[in-house]
Protein backbone atom coordinates (compact mmCIF):
# COMPACT_ATOMS: atom_id res chain seq x y z
CA UNK A 1 0.00 0.00 0.00
CA UNK A 2 1.10 3.28 -0.94
CA UNK A 3 0.44 6.87 0.35
CA UNK A 4 -1.55 7.47 -2.18
CA UNK A 5 -3.91 4.44 -2.14
CA UNK A 6 -5.03 5.92 1.54
CA UNK A 7 -5.04 9.56 0.42
CA UNK A 8 -8.74 10.34 -0.62
CA UNK A 9 -9.15 12.42 -3.85
CA UNK A 10 -12.69 12.87 -3.38
CA UNK A 11 -13.79 16.51 -2.96
CA UNK A 12 -14.99 17.40 1.04
CA UNK A 13 -18.70 17.66 1.40
CA UNK A 14 -19.82 20.88 0.70
CA UNK A 15 -21.85 22.98 2.98
CA UNK A 16 -24.21 25.22 1.08
CA UNK A 17 -25.30 28.52 3.00
CA UNK A 18 -29.22 28.05 3.40
CA UNK A 19 -31.48 30.34 4.66
CA UNK A 20 -32.40 28.08 7.47
CA UNK A 21 -28.73 27.83 8.51
CA UNK A 22 -28.62 31.74 8.60
CA UNK A 23 -32.02 31.68 10.83
CA UNK A 24 -30.31 29.22 13.04
CA UNK A 25 -26.90 31.20 13.26
CA UNK A 26 -28.87 34.41 13.91
CA UNK A 27 -31.36 32.72 16.65
CA UNK A 28 -28.02 31.34 18.39
CA UNK A 29 -26.26 35.29 18.48
CA UNK A 30 -29.31 36.28 19.89
CA UNK A 31 -29.59 33.63 22.66
CA UNK A 32 -26.25 33.03 24.09
CA UNK A 33 -26.04 36.94 24.82
CA UNK A 34 -26.64 37.84 28.32
CA UNK A 35 -27.82 41.47 27.67
CA UNK A 36 -30.77 40.19 25.42
CA UNK A 37 -31.98 38.11 28.91
CA UNK A 38 -31.37 40.87 30.48
CA UNK A 39 -33.04 43.36 28.61
CA UNK A 40 -35.91 40.76 28.13
CA UNK A 41 -36.48 40.63 31.99
CA UNK A 42 -36.30 44.24 32.65
CA UNK A 43 -38.82 44.65 29.91
CA UNK A 44 -40.96 42.46 31.18
CA UNK A 45 -40.53 43.46 34.70
CA UNK A 46 -41.53 47.10 34.16
CA UNK A 47 -44.83 45.70 32.36
CA UNK A 48 -45.96 43.38 34.81
CA UNK A 49 -44.63 45.82 37.91
CA UNK A 50 -46.91 48.88 36.11
CA UNK A 51 -49.55 46.04 36.10
CA UNK A 52 -49.84 45.29 39.86
CA UNK A 53 -49.09 48.22 41.14
CA UNK A 54 -52.45 49.95 38.93
CA UNK A 55 -54.25 46.73 40.88
CA UNK A 56 -52.44 47.53 44.26
CA UNK A 57 -54.03 50.91 43.95
CA UNK A 58 -57.20 49.82 42.78
CA UNK A 59 -57.62 47.48 45.79
CA UNK A 60 -56.25 49.79 48.28
CA UNK A 61 -59.01 52.54 47.25
CA UNK A 62 -62.05 50.20 47.57
CA UNK A 63 -63.31 50.87 43.85
CA UNK A 64 -64.23 48.23 41.21
CA UNK A 65 -63.37 47.71 37.84
CA UNK A 66 -65.52 46.72 34.73
CA UNK A 67 -63.82 44.20 31.89
CA UNK A 68 -63.19 46.86 29.59
CA UNK A 69 -61.08 49.02 32.73
CA UNK A 70 -59.12 45.99 33.49
CA UNK A 71 -57.65 44.93 30.31
CA UNK A 72 -55.70 48.32 30.77
CA UNK A 73 -53.71 47.05 33.57
CA UNK A 74 -52.44 44.20 30.74
CA UNK A 75 -51.49 47.12 28.21
CA UNK A 76 -50.48 50.42 30.57
CA UNK A 77 -46.77 49.77 30.56
CA UNK A 78 -46.56 49.25 26.86
CA UNK A 79 -45.09 52.55 26.35
CA UNK A 80 -42.50 51.87 29.07
CA UNK A 81 -41.56 48.21 28.03
CA UNK A 82 -41.16 49.75 24.04
CA UNK A 83 -37.69 51.63 25.58
CA UNK A 84 -36.26 48.34 26.42
CA UNK A 85 -37.61 46.39 22.88
CA UNK A 86 -35.72 49.62 21.30
CA UNK A 87 -32.56 48.66 23.22
CA UNK A 88 -32.87 45.43 22.17
CA UNK A 89 -33.27 45.64 18.97
CA UNK A 90 -30.81 48.06 18.16
CA UNK A 91 -28.22 46.14 20.22
CA UNK A 92 -28.82 43.12 17.87
CA UNK A 93 -27.59 44.64 14.79
CA UNK A 94 -25.37 47.85 15.27
CA UNK A 95 -23.39 45.73 18.19
CA UNK A 96 -22.46 43.63 14.99
CA UNK A 97 -20.94 46.79 13.48
CA UNK A 98 -19.00 48.07 16.77
CA UNK A 99 -17.39 44.64 16.91
CA UNK A 100 -16.80 43.78 13.36
CA UNK A 101 -18.42 40.42 13.56
CA UNK A 102 -20.72 41.94 10.50
CA UNK A 103 -17.36 41.42 8.49
CA UNK A 104 -17.55 37.01 9.65
CA UNK A 105 -21.23 37.22 8.81
CA UNK A 106 -21.08 38.70 5.20
CA UNK A 107 -18.56 36.33 4.27
CA UNK A 108 -20.15 33.30 5.30
CA UNK A 109 -23.41 34.69 3.34
CA UNK A 110 -21.77 37.01 0.54
CA UNK A 111 -25.40 37.92 -0.78
CA UNK A 112 -26.02 39.71 2.51
CA UNK A 113 -29.96 40.33 2.55
CA UNK A 114 -30.64 36.95 3.96
CA UNK A 115 -28.10 38.19 7.00
CA UNK A 116 -31.11 41.34 7.06
CA UNK A 117 -34.04 38.97 6.94
CA UNK A 118 -32.78 36.16 9.67
CA UNK A 119 -32.48 39.23 12.10
CA UNK A 120 -35.45 40.42 11.59
CA UNK A 121 -37.59 37.07 11.71
CA UNK A 122 -35.54 35.86 14.93
CA UNK A 123 -36.07 39.48 16.62
CA UNK A 124 -39.55 39.60 15.89
CA UNK A 125 -40.19 35.99 17.19
CA UNK A 126 -38.02 37.25 20.49
CA UNK A 127 -40.08 40.36 20.54
CA UNK A 128 -43.90 38.34 20.42
CA UNK A 129 -43.06 36.12 22.85
CA UNK A 130 -41.81 38.40 25.28
CA UNK A 131 -45.24 40.63 24.97
CA UNK A 132 -47.07 37.65 25.17
CA UNK A 133 -45.10 36.61 29.00
CA UNK A 134 -45.56 40.42 29.49
CA UNK A 135 -49.00 40.71 28.95
CA UNK A 136 -50.03 37.59 30.77
CA UNK A 137 -48.17 38.15 33.59
CA UNK A 138 -49.30 41.78 33.81
CA UNK A 139 -52.74 40.53 33.82
CA UNK A 140 -52.31 37.60 36.02
CA UNK A 141 -50.53 39.14 38.97
CA UNK A 142 -52.76 42.19 38.91
CA UNK A 143 -55.92 40.13 38.54
CA UNK A 144 -54.63 38.16 41.57
CA UNK A 145 -53.99 41.39 43.51
CA UNK A 146 -57.45 42.92 42.89
CA UNK A 147 -59.36 39.66 43.74
CA UNK A 148 -63.00 40.28 44.14
CA UNK A 149 -62.63 43.89 43.20
CA UNK A 150 -62.45 43.40 39.40
CA UNK A 151 -64.79 41.24 36.70
CA UNK A 152 -62.66 40.20 33.85
CA UNK A 153 -63.83 38.42 30.63
CA UNK A 154 -63.51 39.04 26.86
CA UNK A 155 -67.14 41.21 25.90
CA UNK A 156 -66.44 41.91 22.64
CA UNK A 157 -63.74 42.20 20.10
CA UNK A 158 -62.22 45.49 21.37
CA UNK A 159 -61.47 43.76 24.51
CA UNK A 160 -59.34 41.18 22.43
CA UNK A 161 -57.80 43.50 20.46
CA UNK A 162 -56.51 45.32 23.58
CA UNK A 163 -55.32 41.96 24.78
CA UNK A 164 -53.34 41.43 21.76
CA UNK A 165 -52.05 45.02 21.07
CA UNK A 166 -49.08 45.05 23.41
CA UNK A 167 -47.59 42.43 21.92
CA UNK A 168 -48.15 43.17 18.29
CA UNK A 169 -47.04 47.02 19.09
CA UNK A 170 -43.62 46.09 20.31
CA UNK A 171 -43.05 43.78 17.60
CA UNK A 172 -43.78 46.66 15.02
CA UNK A 173 -41.05 49.16 17.11
CA UNK A 174 -38.69 45.97 17.36
CA UNK A 175 -38.67 45.72 13.88
CA UNK A 176 -38.74 49.45 13.01
CA UNK A 177 -36.02 50.35 15.58
CA UNK A 178 -33.39 47.19 14.09
CA UNK A 179 -33.98 48.63 10.82
CA UNK A 180 -33.12 52.31 11.66
CA UNK A 181 -30.31 50.44 13.29
CA UNK A 182 -29.36 48.84 10.01
CA UNK A 183 -29.58 51.86 8.32
CA UNK A 184 -27.16 54.07 10.63
CA UNK A 185 -25.55 51.50 11.90
CA UNK A 186 -24.81 53.46 15.57
CA UNK A 187 -25.79 52.46 18.49
CA UNK A 188 -26.15 55.85 20.10
CA UNK A 189 -27.36 57.64 17.22
CA UNK A 190 -30.02 55.31 16.53
CA UNK A 191 -31.33 55.07 19.77
CA UNK A 192 -31.19 59.08 19.96
CA UNK A 193 -33.64 58.82 16.11
CA UNK A 194 -35.71 56.50 17.59
CA UNK A 195 -36.55 58.70 21.25
CA UNK A 196 -36.52 61.76 19.11
CA UNK A 197 -39.14 59.84 16.93
CA UNK A 198 -41.36 58.53 19.44
CA UNK A 199 -41.15 61.06 22.15
CA UNK A 200 -40.19 64.72 21.13
CA UNK A 201 -41.28 64.77 17.06
CA UNK A 202 -44.52 62.99 16.58
CA UNK A 203 -45.88 64.92 20.22
CA UNK A 204 -44.78 68.15 19.24
CA UNK A 205 -46.59 68.09 15.66
CA UNK A 206 -49.63 67.32 17.75
CA UNK A 207 -49.30 70.21 19.31
CA UNK A 208 -48.50 72.69 16.59
CA UNK A 209 -51.97 73.94 15.75
CA UNK A 210 -51.22 73.96 12.48
CA UNK A 211 -53.63 71.82 9.82
CA UNK A 212 -50.16 70.72 8.06
CA UNK A 213 -49.32 69.06 11.07
CA UNK A 214 -52.45 67.51 11.82
CA UNK A 215 -52.20 66.02 8.51
CA UNK A 216 -48.20 64.76 8.86
CA UNK A 217 -48.71 63.49 12.83
CA UNK A 218 -51.35 60.74 12.30
CA UNK A 219 -48.62 58.80 9.15
CA UNK A 220 -45.84 58.52 11.74
CA UNK A 221 -44.56 55.60 12.80
CA UNK A 222 -45.24 55.46 16.79
CA UNK A 223 -48.75 57.95 16.48
CA UNK A 224 -49.82 55.47 14.24
CA UNK A 225 -49.15 52.08 15.39
CA UNK A 226 -50.43 52.96 19.12
CA UNK A 227 -53.62 53.59 17.88
CA UNK A 228 -54.16 49.81 18.54
CA UNK A 229 -53.42 49.96 22.13
CA UNK A 230 -56.55 53.15 22.43
CA UNK A 231 -59.92 51.85 23.41
CA UNK A 232 -62.73 53.41 21.80
CA UNK A 233 -62.95 56.58 24.04
CA UNK A 234 -59.49 57.30 23.31
CA UNK A 235 -59.90 56.92 19.38
CA UNK A 236 -62.75 59.50 19.60
CA UNK A 237 -60.78 61.91 21.48
CA UNK A 238 -57.83 61.32 18.87
CA UNK A 239 -60.41 61.76 15.91
CA UNK A 240 -61.29 64.94 17.38
CA UNK A 241 -57.50 65.83 17.56
CA UNK A 242 -56.89 65.06 14.12
CA UNK A 243 -59.84 66.44 12.39
CA UNK A 244 -60.27 67.38 10.23
CA UNK A 245 -57.29 65.75 8.90
CA UNK A 246 -56.62 61.74 9.00
CA UNK A 247 -58.27 59.34 11.24
CA UNK A 248 -56.50 55.84 10.27
CA UNK A 249 -58.15 53.83 12.92
CA UNK A 250 -56.17 50.99 15.18
CA UNK A 251 -55.74 48.25 12.34
CA UNK A 252 -54.73 50.41 10.09
CA UNK A 253 -52.61 52.46 11.98
CA UNK A 254 -50.48 49.20 13.19
CA UNK A 255 -50.32 48.65 8.91
CA UNK A 256 -48.77 51.55 9.09
CA UNK A 257 -46.00 51.16 11.57
CA UNK A 258 -45.50 48.03 9.73
CA UNK A 259 -44.95 49.95 6.64
CA UNK A 260 -42.33 52.16 8.19
CA UNK A 261 -40.16 49.26 9.43
CA UNK A 262 -40.20 47.56 5.62
CA UNK A 263 -39.45 50.64 4.34
CA UNK A 264 -36.35 50.76 6.73
CA UNK A 265 -35.48 47.94 6.03
CA UNK A 266 -35.91 47.58 2.44
CA UNK A 267 -33.06 51.01 2.45
CA UNK A 268 -31.16 49.26 5.28
CA UNK A 269 -30.93 46.48 3.00
CA UNK A 270 -29.74 48.47 -0.03
CA UNK A 271 -27.08 49.87 1.75
CA UNK A 272 -26.09 46.47 2.69
CA UNK A 273 -25.85 45.45 -0.83
CA UNK A 274 -24.00 48.25 -2.23
CA UNK A 275 -21.98 49.72 -0.15
CA UNK A 276 -18.70 48.04 2.42
CA UNK A 277 -19.20 46.85 5.30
Amino acid sequence: MTATDVISTEPPHEIRVTFSRVLVSEWRKMVTLRSTWWTIGIGIALHAGVGLLMAVYTRARGSSESPAETVNWAIGATQLTQLAVIVLAVMFITSEYATGQIRISATAVPTRLPILAAKTLVLAGVVLVMGIVATVLSLATALAVAGNKVAFGLPGPETARLLVAAPLYLVGIAVLSFAIGALIRSTGGTIATMMALLLVVEQMLFAIPFHLTKIIAPWLPGNAGSLILCDHEQLDMLRDMVDPGVYLGPWWGYVVLLGWGVLFLALAGLRLRARDI
